[in-house]
């Protein structure tokens, strides 16, 4: 599926601002004044860059963070939507799904921000002096792990689903928002794109 960049910018903004899907919460990479970038909430009026490279504060910050009240549990059903996120940030998430949820104990407040928070993957476009994904067999995009990812193509975006929730979330895109059928073209496009970033992060890693 392939929609325009802008078109799916404004449905960001149509998300937080009418709560489309249920959703109470929406964040997504936001620059300071101070040009650094950071997640924030999605307001209107506001922009945000759901490409470059990973922020400075990790995602998993929403769902472990410094301190946290465990007895007793509180939990919350207000729905979160995360865009932007990247293919390393995810990979963190899967190493605390592996200590919380998938040994002998599960921790449910994790759990349960694990199933109201839904994940926007989007591929690197750009890299920071210290990314190194690929001096750990990883990679500036994602091919699973995620719920929804966009894929930037010329002045659109491929989205993938990967989860249940990332086919909901495709629904109510479909349902607001013009949708277009994508081709061999679009993806041998991405997948040519994902090889020169992942060149380009191998050759500024190469003395490592």
């Amino acid at each position: 599926m392939l929609v325009k960049t802008e078109d799916f910018h404004s449905f960001l903004h149509r998300i937080a601002h009418e709560s489309l899907g249920g959703y109470s919460d929406v964040y997504a990479p936001a620059r300071s004044d101070d040009a650094s970038s950071h997640f924030a909430p999605v307001r209107d009026g506001e922009q945000f860059n759901l490409e470059g490279h990973r922020l400075p504060d990790p995602v998993r910050m929403f769902f472990y963070q410094p301190r946290e009240q465990v007895y007793p549990v509180k939990t919350s059903d207000r729905k979160v939507l995360i865009a932007g996120v990247k293919a390393c940030d995810v990979r963190g998430l899967q190493v605390l799904d592996t200590a919380l949820l998938e040994q002998d104990f599960v921790d449910p407040a994790y759990q349960k921000l694990r199933e109201r928070i839904t994940l926007i993957s989007s591929d690197c476009t750009t890299a920071a002096p210290t990314c190194h994904c690929t001096l750990v067999d990883g990679t500036p995009y994602l091919e699973r792990g995620y719920d929804l990812n966009i894929s930037r193509i010329d002045e659109r975006y491929l989205v993938t689903i990967g989860s249940t929730k990332g086919e909901e979330l495709a629904n109510l895109i479909r349902k607001h928002i013009p949708v277009e059928e994508s081709s061999s073209f679009h993806h041998d496009g991405v997948s040519e794109n994902r090889r020169k970033m992942t060149t380009r992060v191998k050759d500024q890693n190469q003395k490592y």
